[in-house]
């Protein structure tokens, strides 16, 4: 069922111990949005905890600074920032059809909850819990300014974005006028990598592929470069704007070696090219410009298969691999 911001507040005022769900392969609008909401719950004496099938990457440590891990039995679950009920990973066998709300900014949501509240024009789902948190009355402190600062300077890409609204900045001049480090959250997500990584993006783009006359382009990142470069997942947030750097590029892909046979593929757009609905012909989704899928097979049929589907959708000619 599909609720709006006051009956949201109202569900979260009513109800207790809440088990609140980031999605796997955490990114920061997933991160900052439920510990903003366990953050905003705790001032209204409720108990809560923030679980996910992934760890959390280090760089969001100062998020967690005065979170506490209680021990109890949930009541209420609530998930933020999940499409699909496939992105609790590890934890979807536990809690398939028991969520008991959903927030969310993705087009593509399932609307798998028992109470939803999805708000699409949202450029981040830490919009979306600032406007719940602004109407439960809550006082927003400077950590929770931090976690929605980061959500949504994360999924905007520091504001670079076609997702970036009036809206967008309208809440964020609003949280600025809050004293929080913003200009160390900017550095922390967007000026700081390993060397590590570093190396991994100059293979990377020595070995990236191109498509349809230079207006697509391809990377793939395999489970063995990964491990001798001694990487993790959580070390590959926003390598897919590599991507899309390129100025002929209208469409990026990043297919990530997951198992094998088995691959999870990123896609960006920065034009009228909707990835989301390429995406969701793999039982994926998103957002219009930025959106991801599973896809099993060979490296060699996963690649062929997502640009025959882009070939499908988009007349752009053959395929002209380069």
């Amino acid at each position: 069922m599909k609720i709006d911001i006051e009956k949201t507040a109202e569900f979260l005022k009513a109800n207790d111990f809440f088990y609140i769900i980031a999605h796997t392969s955490p990114d920061g609008d997933t991160i900052g949005s439920s510990f903003a909401l366990y953050y905003a719950l705790k001032q209204f004496g409720k108990t809560s905890k923030v679980i996910c099938a992934d760890e959390f990457d280090v760089k969001y440590d100062y998020l967690f600074r005065e979170y506490k891990i209680e021990k109890f039995e949930p009541k209420t679950i609530v998930t933020c920032d999940i499409a699909d009920e496939n992105l609790l990973g590890d934890l979807q066998q536990q809690y398939e059809g028991r969520v008991d709300l959903c927030i969310d900014h993705h087009v593509s949501n399932k609307g798998y909850a028992k109470n939803s509240f999805v708000d699409h024009t949202a450029a981040a789902n830490c919009e979306n819990v600032y406007r719940i948190i602004k109407a439960l009355g809550v006082e927003i402190s400077p950590l929770i300014a931090e976690c929605l600062y980061t959500g949504i300077v994360t999924d905007t890409g520091c504001f670079r974005f076609s997702n970036t609204t009036a809206n967008t900045h309208a809440i964020v001049a609003e949280l600025l006028k809050i004293d929080f480090p913003h200009y160390e959250i900017n550095r922390q997500m967007f000026e700081i990598k390993k060397m590590e990584r570093l190396r991994l993006e100059t293979m990377l783009v020595t070995e990236m592929e191109s498509y349809f006359n230079h207006r697509c382009h391809l990377v793939v990142v395999r489970k063995k470069l990964m491990q001798e470069l001694g990487l993790s997942d959580s070390d590959l947030e926003g390598v897919t704007a590599i991507t899309t750097q390129i100025g002929s590029s209208l469409v990026g892909i990043t297919i990530k070696e997951k198992d094998t046979d088995k691959y999870k593929l990123s896609l960006r757009s920065t034009g009228n090219v909707n990835v989301s609905e390429i995406c969701q012909k793999f039982g994926g989704g998103g957002h219009f410009n930025a959106a991801g899928c599973t896809i099993k097979g060979t490296e060699k049929e996963v690649k062929e298969k997502i640009i025959h589907a882009l070939s499908d959708i988009l007349s752009w000619g053959s395929v002209n691999a380069e």
